[in-house]
């Protein structure tokens, strides 16, 4: 499977100070996705979410990811480990599609490399 890949940190998110806050995932078809970084936490009280954790970075790459996944709108959550740690502090980014069953899943699979 392939895995979405980090395509950065949002110029206007940088500007106004926000950091690493935000961050663009890039799926298979070249489509960048916004992430917002959330409390691993913070998962439970979402719905309609694509999720990332990535591994932080280390010596200046990008962040890696190792789970991919999805929480639907009842809350239930779905995924797969697509990456290891190697003892790296994890951060969760949550993507906010249109809030509909087919956005989200289209966007999982797009991330997924097709295979979702």
């Amino acid at each position: 499977m392939m895995m979405p890949t980090s395509a950065g940190t949002p110029s206007t998110a940088r500007s106004l100070g926000f950091g690493d806050g935000f961050r663009y995932w890039r799926g298979a078809s070249g489509r960048r996705y916004l992430f917002s970084a959330v409390p691993q936490d913070a998962i439970d009280g979402l719905a309609n979410v694509v999720v990332i954790e990535a591994a932080d970075p280390q010596y200046g790459t990008e962040p890696a990811p190792v789970w991919l996944g999805e929480v639907d709108g009842a809350g239930s959550r779905n995924g797969y480990s697509i990456g290891r740690t190697r003892g790296r502090a994890i951060r969760t980014f949550v993507h906010f599609p249109a809030g509909s069953d087919p956005d989200r899943h289209s966007a999982m699979l797009d991330l997924a490399g097709g295979r979702a």
